[in-house]
Formats: structure tokens, sequence, C-alpha cells
């Protein structure tokens, strides 16, 4: 929208509108009132990465928005569970994938953080040129390789399943995440939520209960160290030793009557 009426209203201002769509979208794509993109008849290529940028007098901004698509346009089946871990600990964010035909060769598997004000790329994960048949899709002997990104080489990993493994939790790392599969079959994205806690492991208890009870058994032999110290200090008054180095009970004087 170019050279609008700045008399106006924002919701009744009058501009000149123009509209340029690329030659592969020329017949799906167009802009709504409220200048949201509308993808009509969505492929499985359209999922991905979108960025927006808005431009104006006085505002510039560009920002990011993931498509998923979801349907049966895909014979690639995916999907998850929220995953949860606690700060510092190691979060696994899996997936379940069902491909059609165990005849693949391929298969790629990307993960991102796409909650973040920008999409953050963690790794890539590829099994290439894969043959022969397995029970597990995981399974089949292939070339195995992974790319992970460089602010993540330190924490980020991925298990043969293709499940994220993200080492020293961080509050930041709390939010979705989106595993992308391309295989020969097609193309499929889920979601993970990962949420962050700071609340004690339930492992953790143990010990410390433990050191409870010897900080109390601690306390108790102190205190019966205290009454045994007592007693025989009472009993020292009434005791005296022999020559020999036994004791016994002190006897008053012969003729002596005062006892």
């Amino acid at each position: 929208m170019e050279r609008c009426n700045q008399t106006l209203a924002p919701s009744g201002q009058q501009c000149q509108q123009r509209m340029e769509v690329g030659d592969f979208y020329s017949s799906r794509a167009n802009i709504s009132y409220n200048t949201s993109l509308v993808l009509q008849d969505a492929q499985p290529d359209d999922a991905g990465v979108y960025q927006l940028t808005v431009q104006g007098l006085d505002v510039a901004r560009t920002m990011q928005i993931t498509l998923i698509l979801q349907g049966t346009f895909s014979p690639l089946f995916l999907s998850s569970n929220p995953a949860h871990a606690h700060l510092n600990q190691t979060a696994l964010l899996s997936f379940s994938l069902r491909t059609p035909s165990s005849g693949w060769d391929f298969i790629h598997i990307t993960w991102e953080l796409i909650s973040s004000p920008k999409n953050r790329r963690i790794l890539t994960y590829t099994l290439d040129g894969c043959t022969g048949k397995a029970w597990n899709w995981w399974e089949q002997s292939c070339t195995v390789s992974q790319e992970v990104d460089r602010s993540y080489r330190q924490r980020a990993g991925v298990r043969p399943n293709g499940t994220l493994a993200l080492r020293d939790v961080r509050d930041e790392d709390a939010g979705t995440y989106l595993v992308t599969v391309r295989a020969p079959d097609g193309l499929a994205c889920v979601g993970v939520n990962l949420s962050v806690s700071r609340e004690m492991l339930a492992a953790e208890w143990p010990s410390i209960l433990s050191i409870i009870q010897i900080a109390a058994a601690g306390v108790v032999l102190c205190f019966l160290a205290l009454i045994l110290g007592e007693h025989m200090f009472w009993r020292g008054d009434k005791l005296e030793k022999t020559p020999g180095g036994t004791c016994h009970q002190s006897q008053p004087p012969p003729g002596d009557d005062s006892g």
C-alpha cells in the first residue's frame, strides 16, 4: 500500500494498492483485506518458514512465520508428545514416524526452535543411500551424517531414531520445536512443546532425606552423651577409688552415727 490519506483513521484510510506475485505462486497466492497471505491449494512443498517484512515511514520490521501442513496429502505420518525437563538436565524431544513402505533410500530430519523471535535451526540429521529392510526405519543400512548449528554444538545431539537430545537445559530453551522430515514419499512436519521447570528432581529426595536422618541421629547421640556425662559426674561424687584401682561405695567412719 502506498500514499495513504493521513487525515483519516488507520481503519478508514484510503491507499493506493499494488501487489506483485512470483511466477511460481501466480495462480495460488493472494492478500486478504488485513494483509494476510492467502495460499490456495496447499502442497507438501509449501510447508516451511515464511518471512514477512513490513516497511513504513516510521517502522521497519521483519518476522518469520512457520507453516505446518496437516492432512492426508503426504504418505508420511508424524506424531509427537510434549516434552518436559528440569533446569540443567537433558531434554529428549521425540516423534513417531510411520513410512508407507520400507523401500526408501533417504530420510532428512531437521530440528528448529520456532517460538523465538527468529526461527533457530538446531541440527540436520540425514540417512542417505539406504539399502535393505529393517523392522524400524532407522535400523536400515545407511550413510549417517548430522550438522549441528554453531550455537548448539556443545549441547545438542540426535539419537539414531531422530530424537533431539538437548543437554544442560536453560530457561530460554522452553518453547515449540518443529521437526521436519523429508523422504521419497513426501514431507511432513510436527511441533513438539518443551517445558522447563526449576522443581527439585524426585531422585534427589532420598539423598536429602538421608542427610536429614544423619543429622537427627547426630543430635540424638549428642543428647545421650550429655545425659551420660551428667550421670557419671553425679556418681563421681559418691564413689572413691581403692589402691587397687577399683571403685567401691564410700562408708562412714566407724562410730560415726551421723549417717
